[in-house]
């Protein structure tokens, strides 16, 4: 398969290189055929380059220079990778979104975790949508709703295009599942990013983002374009009960009986 990794990162202390050394010396060892788009968030040191360079050659970089648009958090970094992916004339059968967890907070407990149960587990990961053509995104934890208890069918941060508001917009013509990835790193489908990005006037690259915009908006447009959403840990984060079920509510209320087998994933 044909892999891009777009990682978003906001190092903005020396001493927290280390967390760049510790991702790409991971993606050197199970990432080294892939595509890397880089995009150093706001503010983000520039010697990062260097390093990276050091671990993967094949890689292309980006800058967010614009403050304005910067949201504290990878969404920006992420808004400017989409913006430039916009021009880039190549297809990939899936796109890894990553981001620099614990470069800017205390995160290495889950770092490790991503490490351990996502990247060094590529092939297994890449097989799962190569044997089910209908698998659109994967991740490890999800949950039922956000931190502050509001429920994902009541949640609407839309920019420009009307991804939580469930508008159809061909090929976007299923609701999206009730329920969101946490900590941003997942897997997506190529075919439906690609059609997202496609769709995307400028002023949605204008436009700052709500600070968890990719947690949650982007990693429902496979499931808006009727692709299978799937958790590795099915239990809601927030003890909200078994994110399978409510994958079974979205299969229903789309008819997209087809999907049913996938249930057994």
């Amino acid at each position: 398969m044909k892999t891009a990794v777009v990682f978003a990162s906001s190092i903005f202390e020396s001493i927290k290189l280390n967390v760049i050394r510790e991702f790409f010396s991971a993606f050197k060892e199970h990432f080294s055929d892939a595509d890397f788009y880089v995009v150093l968030n706001y503010g983000s040191l520039e010697e990062q380059r260097t390093i990276i360079e050091s671990y993967i050659p094949n890689v292309t970089f980006w800058r967010l220079e614009d403050e304005r648009l910067y949201t504290k958090t990878e969404a920006s970094a992420f808004q400017h990778a989409l913006k430039n992916l916009k021009n880039v004339d190549k297809k990939y059968d899936l796109y890894w979104f990553v981001h620099s967890k614990g470069g800017h907070n205390t995160r290495d407990e889950i770092r490790q975790m991503y490490f351990n149960e996502m990247f060094s587990k590529r092939k297994e990961i890449e097989k799962l949508f190569e044997d089910h053509p209908k698998l659109g995104s994967w991740a490890i934890r999800g949950n039922a709703r956000n931190s502050l208890g509001v429920w994902w069918k009541d949640y609407n941060v839309d920019c420009v295009f009307p991804v939580c508001a469930n508008v159809k917009v061909d090929p976007f013509n299923y609701t999206h599942v009730n329920y969101s990835y946490i900590e941003g790193m997942y897997v997506l489908k190529g075919k439906p990013v690609e059609d997202f990005i496609k769709l995307l006037p400028e002023s949605f690259f204008q436009t700052k983002l709500d600070p968890w915009y990719f947690e949650t908006v982007l990693s429902w447009v496979p499931s808006r374009a009727g692709y299978y959403p799937y958790v590795k840990i099915r239990e809601c984060f927030w003890n909200q009960g078994d994110l399978l079920n409510i994958t079974e509510q979205w299969i229903k209320e789309n008819q997209l009986t087809e999907l049913e087998p996938y249930l057994k994933l």
